[in-house]
């Protein structure tokens, strides 16, 4: 049960303001674009992820683990791609864009 009380409700991103000073706003918009574009299929996401962080050189778990943040305002739990189910797509993206708005 503790697990589904992760998703219960939206993330408070004020803990997590640490992630922020890694990543620039451009990249994190990026990949939750690519998230949304793809937003059937997140194998396609996750393949296009891999690729821009190789591209930029960054360290794809930790791409991850931010996602994650956003997400569920955890850097630890449950891989993306089952959160984003556990969330429902749409939900997943409202956080996400709630995370972007957050890190402006």
């Amino acid at each position: 049960m503790k697990k589904i009380q992760v998703f219960d409700h939206r993330p408070n991103l004020m803990d997590s303001n640490e992630f922020h000073k890694e990543f620039d706003y451009g990249t994190i918009e990026e990949i939750v674009k690519l998230i949304k574009v793809n937003k059937s299929d997140f194998q396609v996401a996750n393949s296009a992820i891999r690729k821009l962080t190789k591209k930029k050189k960054l360290s794809y778990s930790k791409i991850m683990q931010f996602v994650r943040i956003l997400l569920s305002g955890r850097n630890e739990g449950p891989p993306v791609k089952d959160m984003i189910e556990l969330l429902g797509v749409d939900e997943a993206i409202v956080r996400l864009d709630i995370g972007l708005e957050f890190y402006l």
